[in-house]
């Protein structure tokens, strides 16, 4: 996972788009399914860090997993289509209403919903993302690890 300064996003290396892919979106941050399986392939999008609160962050403590996307009655998803994430998991949304989105600078970690990264326990789903969930397996934050480790160091200089 890299950061781009140049265009404020966080964005994956290697990552082959010609797979079977649905999409939900949180704010400009997109989630990546594979169609078939609905598990994550990968976060990625537009993420300026003007507003996100700079905080010292603790690496998530995890159990390997996948995260998959919900599968309600009534609701299909289409192939390469894209889904607002509040209308596709409702009952999740309060977790990222309002976004609330946190970084450590000095780790290269940013965590984006309302997970408590220094508790909870996460899934880890690549090396790095990492997905908390509540005790129905309702999404409750998103913690990605950049490798370049090219945050701002202060909120100023994403502007």
């Amino acid at each position: 996972m890299k950061y781009d300064l140049s265009c404020h996003s966080i964005y994956n290396e290697g990552y082959d788009y010609l797979e079977s892919v649905v999409s939900l979106y949180i704010g400009t941050i997109e989630m990546i399914f594979d169609y078939a399986s609905g598990n994550l392939i990968c976060v990625q999008g537009f993420l300026p860090l003007v507003k996100a609160e700079r905080k010292e962050m603790n690496f998530p403590k995890y159990e390997d997993g996948i995260y998959q996307i919900p599968r309600y009655d009534g609701l299909e998803l289409k192939e390469y289509m894209a889904y607002e994430f509040d209308l596709v998991c409702k009952e999740a949304s309060r977790y990222f209403t309002p976004l609330k989105i946190r970084y450590d600078c000095q780790k290269g970690l940013i965590a984006i919903g309302n997970a408590d990264v220094t508790e909870d326990i996460a899934i880890r789903v690549k090396s790095d993302t990492y997905c908390y969930c509540d005790n129905m397996n309702n999404l409750k934050g998103i913690c990605v690890c950049i490798e370049n480790a090219e945050l701002p160091l202060r909120p100023t200089e994403a502007i």
